[in-house]
């Protein structure tokens, strides 16, 4: 055999191990229509063959081994992009884990460098509030690092950090959600300033990360049956998320760690999503709404408090008010959401009125603004601009969301789409399958249309009272408005009826 025709058989093995793979990978990713999947698969298929052929009979023909350099090539690039979503798909899907981060604080002038220089510390703890996983982690500190433990109770985070920073014991164990609650009390006035400042005050000797199942891991539509039970099925008895309704939790974590941290929830965002109808309803509650806490045994709290104790926790609260079935959940954290936005390449967004942003300093014109990524953060977090406060804060976030949905259903996704991938690596985390993903996203490509996305909010009245996780210290709350939720729930049901 011939140089020429062994270089021909050799370069079209590799094309056709190439186009093995890249059909394989295309199967996997799952979101090209199987009309499309299939013509690409026989349209590949056929054009290895001819040029395999082409090869043999023609072993000095340049054209054809040109024509296999060059298919290759594209099937490499594509072979690429289809791996970075599979990748990220399988990075951000099917989160069913949080952790919690507990960690001990001594005061910024305490001489221990660690919890081994601890010993003999008296330890305050709180009495009832995150009990479980304060066990876990002075339960580690023994085991590990052999530090014999005197604890005593407070009852809640503001006497617990009081107790500390006025020396009445030397360390304390508390989760470090509870940081941003302290801030936020301290700047609306309701604690003292230095009770805002308590992370400048101390220093963390000992971090422990405990690591739970979120347990309601759910997909489909929730239907109660005769004996009580939940069962979850579709129209016709089989849930398909491209045929039924669905509603989504979109939860703003304002942690700086991973995505699976818990934390407080700065946005609270329903999707009520009908692809029928392609209708789309997003519901926002304002943060500091006064909501029932199931796990607590009714006691109630802050909206935003309840991501301290989970993601199910927040998902679980807003069932309750709406008397609602949430099927999924989509966390964000700050950095994620600023790296999305630039990814996209920013976005335009509407704006109702006119403002400077407290952070960043950003000006803001009534209607549309280009935004990027640190300019789009700033507008959906700010509040003190608006005489409604955090009901316009809600109403600017939802603004966002469209503004998003806008850009992500454009060109855009095509023109950046790497660097749209890597952003929602980091950026993303839900409870969504990848075949879930991947069946919507089939579904879109096959039918094509576009959507309607209409918003509603919930409102409240302004008050100062008690919340579960500050004990008896008053802070600002937003006491529900019995008829705007009501007209919320009939929104809701309209969409999840096709109405």
């Amino acid at each position: 055999m011939r140089p020429w025709q062994i270089a021909g058989i050799i370069l079209s093995a590799v094309l056709i191990i190439i186009v093995t793979v890249f059909c394989i990978q295309l199967g996997r990713l799952g979101m090209l229509p199987n009309k499309y999947r299939n013509l690409i698969w026989v349209i590949l298929a056929a054009l290895s063959v001819c040029i395999l052929a082409l090869q043999l009979r023609h072993s000095r023909a340049i054209g054809s081994k040109v024509v296999a350099v060059i298919l290759a090539v594209i099937m490499l690039v594509g072979l690429i992009y289809i791996t970075k979503a599979l990748s990220a798909l399988g990075s951000v899907t099917d989160v069913s884990v949080q952790y919690y981060s507990i960690g001990v604080y001594v005061q910024t002038d305490d001489p221990a460098e660690s919890i081994t220089d601890a010993s003999g510390y008296t330890f305050g703890i709180l009495t009832s509030l995150d009990r479980d996983n304060t066990d876990e982690c002075l339960d580690a500190i023994v085991a590990e690092q052999g530090v014999a433990l005197t604890a005593v109770e407070y009852e809640s985070v503001v006497d617990l950090a009081t107790a500390l920073l006025s020396g009445d014991v030397q360390a304390i164990v508390m989760n470090s959600s509870y940081l941003s609650a302290l801030s936020e009390a301290s700047s609306d006035g309701d604690i003292s300033e230095e009770l805002g400042q308590f992370s400048d005050e101390t220093k963390v000797i000992y971090e422990y990360t405990v690591e739970r199942t979120i347990e309601r891991v759910v997909s489909g539509i929730a239907a109660t049956t005769e004996d009580g039970t939940e069962a979850y099925t579709g129209s016709d008895g089989v849930y398909s998320i491209s045929e039924d309704p669905f509603i989504v939790y979109i939860s703003g974590n304002d942690t700086s760690g991973t995505l699976a941290s818990t934390g407080r929830s700065d946005v609270n965002i329903l999707a009520v999503v009908n692809p029928s109808t392609r209708r789309i309803l997003l519901v926002n509650t304002p943060r500091d709404y006064y909501v029932t806490l199931a796990f607590t045994g009714g006691s109630k709290d802050k909206l935003t408090h309840a991501g301290i104790y989970g993601v199910d926790v927040s998902m679980q609260a807003l069932e309750d008010l709406y008397d609602i079935s949430i099927q999924y959940y989509v966390r964000m954290n700050f950095p994620g959401f600023e790296e999305i936005i630039d990814a996209l390449g920013g976005v335009s967004v509407y704006s109702e009125y006119a403002f400077t942003s407290t952070h960043g300093g950003y000006t803001f014109t009534v209607g549309y603004n280009d935004v990027n990524g640190a300019q789009a953060l700033a507008f959906v977090r700010e509040r003190y601009s608006f005489t409604e406060g955090d009901r316009q804060r809600g109403k600017n976030q939802m603004a966002m969301i469209e503004a998003v949905i806008d850009k992500a259903l454009s060109s855009a996704i095509l023109t950046n789409y790497m660097d749209v991938m890597n952003a929602a690596s980091a950026a993303f985390a839900t409870n969504m399958t990848q075949s879930e993903i991947s069946s919507l996203v089939q579904w879109q490509l096959a039918t094509g249309g576009s959507w309607t996305v209409d918003s509603t909010a919930v409102t409240g009245s302004d008050s100062t009272g008690t919340v579960y996780s500050m004990g008896s210290t008053n802070v600002y709350r937003m006491l529900p408005d019995d008829d705007s939720v009501a007209a919320a729930v009939e929104l809701i049901n309209e969409v999840l009826e096709g109405n």
